[in-house]
Formats: C-alpha cells, structure tokens, sequence
C-alpha cells in the first residue's frame, strides 16, 4: 500500500483558532489575525477542545491518495465520504 499526501490546509492550528475566534469576536478577520500569537494558539485550541467545540476542525482538511488496496478495504471508506457529501448538500 502506498499513501501520499496530495493538498493540506496551510497552518491547521491558526485557521482553526481564526475560525473559531471570529464565531464569538467583534472585531474582523485581519485584527484577529494581528492579534493570535503561536502560545495564544495552543492555548486556544487546548480549552476549546475540552470543552467539546470539535466542530471547528472541520476548517482543516488533508487529501491522501491511496494506491495497492483492494476494493474490499476502500470502498466502505469511498461509500463514507460520499455519504457525508449527500448529507451536508
């Protein structure tokens, strides 16, 4: 089996830190941006873990491409995503 990493999102930690900052802020994008530093993040993303806002990782996104499975193993993950895709249309 082969696994390769096609498309990341750049910075996961600062786009859902962002992403979640801006929910609740009343100042905008750029001020927030200006605003987070590297230990703000860790901090950040610690406490609005434990208090269950997982959601927020869904701003994230890693792309793999997988070769050398059967379609025995990678079906029920292909039949996953496209359910997932019908349900959020």
């Amino acid at each position: 089996m082969q696994v390769t990493l096609l498309q990341h999102t750049p910075d996961p930690e600062l786009t859902v830190a962002l992403a979640a900052r801006l929910c609740y802020s009343p100042v905008g994008i750029a001020e927030l941006r200006e605003r987070l530093s590297g230990d703000d993040i860790g901090t950040f993303l610690d406490k609005i873990m434990s208090l269950g806002h997982q959601s927020v990782l869904e701003h994230v996104s890693f792309t793999f491409g997988i070769a050398g499975i059967s379609r025995t193993t990678s079906h029920p993950v292909a039949g996953t995503v496209r359910a997932s895709a019908r349900q959020a249309a």
